[in-house]
């Protein structure tokens, strides 16, 4: 496993943070805001680390691309299990490319508001591919889905993603990885790591209930 936390950056920031227990599930999360920047995850994602493995790509600070993300995948899968893929606004037709690529070490796709960004017109990805990638994915097993604010933040930061450390966004990765798990009927992959029950996962979304309520409030 490569040392990512002993590499800096020009914004000041690891390359990669990696959280979570080694024996666990996988998530590799592809954020072109550059959250992350002081070797620790989004407070709100800290519960969820405790029993998920997290790699955290900052993609303004490393210029990853499909290669480099494609070795990440190649590190997660040494723990035995295929990862999530988590992107945002204009990392979301790179993550759909690397899991076309590498569908065999991903989970699922999860994509977040990925209409709140113009398209990166570096993207390998040709205009119009999107689509075929998702029927792509989806033909070989692998699902992908779209995480979208609640109706009651339409008003709120317009124009852009919700940061992936928002507590909305993280309640709903939350909610719908323990679906699909609960849909696959369990953790598996290779190995003996234990599944995690339902109730592991309403004790890791329940520990997002004040960030959340706190949001709420603001809102009124």
């Amino acid at each position: 496993m490569h040392d990512f936390g002993s590499e800096t950056v020009r914004s000041g920031g690891p390359l990669v943070v990696e959280h979570g227990p080694p024996g666990g599930p996988a998530v590799l999360v592809l954020d072109p805001a550059g959250e992350a920047s002081h070797g620790g995850l989004p407070g709100t994602w800290r519960s969820l680390a405790e029993r998920v493995r997290v790699m955290w790509c900052r993609l303004p600070a490393t210029e990853a691309g499909v290669e480099s993300n494609a070795e990440l995948l190649d590190e997660l899968a040494e723990f035995g299990m295929p990862a999530y893929l988590v992107a945002s606004g204009t990392a979301t037709q790179d993550a759909l490319l690397l899991g076309a690529v590498k569908w065999q070490l991903v989970r699922a796709v999860l994509l977040i508001e990925p209409d709140q960004e113009a398209a990166d017109v570096d993207s390998p990805v040709p205009e119009g591919a999107t689509d075929r990638l998702v029927r792509e994915l989806s033909a070989r097993g692998v699902p992908t889905r779209i995480i979208r604010r609640d109706p009651a933040l339409a008003k709120e930061m317009t124009g852009v993603p919700l940061p992936l450390g928002h507590p909305e966004v993280v309640d709903q990765i939350i909610a719908t990885m323990a679906e699909l798990e609960s849909a696959a009927g369990s953790l598996g992959g290779p190995g003996d790591r234990p599944a995690l029950t339902p109730q592991d996962w309403t004790r890791i979304r329940t520990s997002l209930n004040e960030e959340l309520r706190r949001v709420r409030r603001r809102r009124r």
